[in-house]
């Protein structure tokens, strides 16, 4: 991928009338935060634990199903927002959930897309988040996965300490997505806070 430096400790590369990928009426990203992750990443489990330090209500749920998702909607106090962190997909083979839960690559992907679908369904807005670990292996590559979350989320939050990434750039582009980039996972927090700001469309 063709990377562009970003100079800035947190940017918001793209608001665009603050639409993304949904169209009228007001909808907010807020707490509480039920994240997962795709395979093994471990996005979810990161996020939880800043936003723990930081005081906002956060769970990361690592096999969280589309049918648990539409029970915890139900719920009073339930999911303002679904996070989904991206992580390896080795195609043709099984791999490890926390080196617990082996699952087939057809299953996950299935589950992350019917967790998006419950989502907007529901009129929950969706984050997809990415922490860049730079060099990776074809067993560590999170490539498939962000094909599965990106082009579906209703804002981005990309964590990198190289740049900016041309496929986060242009999938934001092209759906009008609001992407915010971060160097570090410590700015999770504020990564949040910036969309929590935000008033956006209704979900499709």
């Amino acid at each position: 991928m063709k990377r562009k430096i970003v100079s800035s400790i947190i940017l918001v590369i793209l608001v665009l009338s603050a639409t993304t990928a949904l169209s009228s009426g007001p909808v907010q990203i807020k707490p509480p935060i039920l994240a997962t992750a795709v395979g093994d990443g471990e996005g979810s489990v990161i996020l939880n634990l800043v936003c723990g330090w930081k005081g906002i209500e956060c769970e990361s749920v690592l096999d969280l199903t589309p049918a648990a998702l539409e029970e915890r909607l139900g719920e009073i106090d339930g999911p303002g927002t679904l996070v989904v962190a991206t992580g390896a997909i080795v195609e043709g083979d099984l791999y490890t959930i926390c080196n617990i839960e082996k699952m087939s690559i057809e299953k996950e992907s299935s589950r992350i897309e019917g967790l998006i679908a419950v989502a907007k369904s529901n009129r929950i807005p969706v984050i997809g988040l990415h922490i860049d670990r730079g060099i990776t292996s074809p067993d560590t590559d999170p490539g498939k996965s962000l094909d599965l979350i990106m082009p579906y989320a209703d804002a981005i939050i990309l964590v990198t300490h190289i740049g900016m990434d041309e496929y986060f750039e242009e999938i934001a582009a092209a759906g009008a997505i609001p992407l915010i980039v971060i160097d570090n996972s410590d700015k999770l927090v504020e990564a949040l806070e910036a969309l929590f700001s935000m008033n956006l469309g209704e979900c499709e």
